[in-house]
């Protein structure tokens, strides 16, 4: 069985974005198919209620958030551009407006019709209203707005030049080979393709262009697995040695939650066994699996005392 797993579902971005980084990198990893919404029974007893998707599974360990899923796939693979913190400054903030504003703008702009066509396609009627219903609720709590019309197209036009003029001289957008910065860019462009829309321009040649390339790495090599292999992988395993310097706040041993600190703000709830410059870990002791330690950033999370 592959050492990465992957829990997630076809039509989710943020899992698209990391899907072609296995395809880049030529990585072989185990796919387990999440529910769109919760509840989600592969993956909670593993990640204690984290709310999003995707997440990586090695083993004992468990990744939530793009951000440190792709530090961890930087370090296996000796690519330090795929790990955000590792890129210059410029690369930091253009991922940072790009994952958000632009991502929320992108699916603020979507018409409605044709996204509903592509939900009831890919999940059917019934799944579709829950899942309505779900990112409905998931709204009310967020603390980032989504930008609809006029709005949305004030960050979407510029995004969409911005990638243009960049593509115009080079393959990728910081230079000729790819960084985090163009799979957070394609995963934006990919779901608004899926929903219908046409945000790359026909005489933006350039942009076309790069979506191509970067469309054309693929998803790495797939295998299905069930449920209950990364249960049992989880089960086999122990969590890997922790990380050196790993108390920066004088925490450590202490029961604390852990939540998103934009949306879909479900906490995480352990004891507290790592905290390093970008990273927490959290120690879940479980009856089924045993110790498991769940690893998440601090950029876009927050801890509290449980």
């Amino acid at each position: 069985m592959q050492d990465l797993i992957l829990h997630h579902y076809d039509v989710s971005p943020f899992a698209q974005k990391i899907r072609s980084i296995f395809g880049y990198c030529g990585l072989a990893w185990g796919s387990v198919l999440s529910p769109p919404m919760p509840p989600r029974p592969n993956l909670d007893p593993l990640a204690g209620g984290y709310r999003k998707i995707p997440v990586l599974q090695r083993g004992a360990d468990i990744f939530c958030d793009t951000r440190i899923i792709t530090a961890e796939l930087a370090l296996l693979t000796g690519k330090p551009e795929l790990d955000r913190n590792q890129c210059s400054v410029e690369i930091q903030g253009f991922v940072d407006t790009v994952d958000v504003s632009v991502f929320f703008a992108s699916a603020g702009s979507a018409e409605p019709l044709k996204a509903l066509g592509a939900m009831v396609l890919r999940f059917g009627p019934i799944a579709t209203l829950r899942f309505i219903k779900d990112r409905v609720a998931m709204a009310r709590g967020a603390k980032i707005p989504m930008p609809t019309g006029a709005k949305a197209q004030k960050i979407l036009k510029p995004h969409y030049g911005e990638l243009e003029e960049r593509l115009s001289s080079q393959a990728f957008l910081f230079g000729e080979q790819p960084t985090i910065a163009d799979f957070s860019a394609y995963h934006v462009a990919w779901l608004a393709m899926l929903t219908g829309a046409k945000p790359i321009q026909k005489n933006a040649t350039h942009t076309r262009d790069w979506y191509q390339r970067i469309t054309a790495f693929g998803d790495g090599e797939r295998e299905e697995l069930k449920p209950q292999q990364a249960f049992q992988a989880a089960k086999d395993h122990e969590p890997r040695a922790l990380p050196k310097n790993s108390d920066n706040s004088g925490q450590i041993g202490n029961a604390v939650r852990i939540a998103p600190t934009d949306y879909a703000r479900d906490a995480v709830q352990g004891t507290l066994v790592a905290d390093t410059k970008e990273r927490w870990i959290l120690r879940r002791d479980t009856e089924d699996f045993g110790a498991l330690h769940v690893h998440f950033p601090k950029q876009g999370f927050a801890v509290s005392e449980a």
